[in-house]
């Protein structure tokens, strides 16, 4: 999978910038997938109950703080838009 000058190696769980090693946790990784997947969709809820496993309705923060990881170790390679109240949006590629 290619974004750009993001490259992941799905099989290897492997992602590279330009060429370099980016470290993502399982985590990390498993939302990336996830939010490159359904480009262009809303998905909060969506991303608990597929990354986290988590289907009750709860108020947490750990999707926040992930996506905050992740633009910090990616930076302009992905842009994650903040959707106020309903979660976070990748551009279809």
């Amino acid at each position: 999978m290619s974004n750009s000058n993001l490259q992941i190696d799905v099989t290897a769980r492997q992602v590279s910038q330009n060429g370099k090693a980016v470290y993502l946790t399982q985590t990390e990784l498993a939302l990336l997938l996830y939010l490159l997947d359904n480009a262009g969709r809303i998905t909060r809820p969506e991303l608990l109950a597929q990354v986290w496993g988590i289907t009750a309705p709860v108020h947490t923060r750990t999707v926040d703080m992930h996506i905050a990881k992740l633009r910090h170790k990616l930076g302009a390679q992905i842009e994650i838009t903040s959707v106020m109240r309903k979660g976070y949006v990748t551009k279809k590629a």
